[in-house]
């Protein structure tokens, strides 16, 4: 919701103060959201892939040393992978629709060959939604706990 919330008050910006028609500021603030997505995945990518690797060590280690040996070993680690792989999947998920929606919204508003601004409605309002239900995944998810990163 943040990134959200600075590419409005970037596109407000170059609108008001810059002087960018509202094609150019739409365009621009939509880029911004778009990258502003691609890099934080990637970094937040990276973040819970660690801690996936740490999750699945620790739990294999620790089935090793409770239930003795491989076995226990292969079920600590068969749960950890277990966890970390739906973990993975939501944060996938999730990230593939902040990236897709900004991407579709940044795509949605094209030059045609005389010069003129079109919309593509399919790409602007699946953009939106992608958008829509990231964002109301994520309040759905942070409402149970007290952190909010997007």
């Amino acid at each position: 919701m943040f990134a959200i919330t600075l590419s409005l008050f970037y596109a407000a910006f170059l609108y008001v103060f810059a002087g960018s028609g509202m094609e150019a500021s739409y365009s621009s603030a939509t880029s911004f959201l778009y990258w502003w997505y691609f890099f934080w995945s990637i970094v937040l990518g990276v973040i819970v892939l660690g801690i996936n690797l740490i999750v699945i060590l620790g739990l294999t280690v620790e089935g090793a040393e409770e239930l003795g040996g491989k076995l226990g070993g292969f079920l600590g680690f068969a749960g950890g992978g277990a966890i970390s792989i739906f973990l993975s999947i939501v944060f996938l998920f999730r990230r593939v629709l902040y990236v897709g929606g900004a991407y579709l919204l940044n795509t949605a508003l094209i030059l045609n060959a005389n010069g003129v601004y079109e919309w593509e409605n399919v790409r602007l309002v699946l953009g939106a939604l992608f958008l829509l239900i990231a964002v109301m995944t994520r309040s759905r998810s942070s409402s149970s706990s007290s952190s909010h990163s997007d």
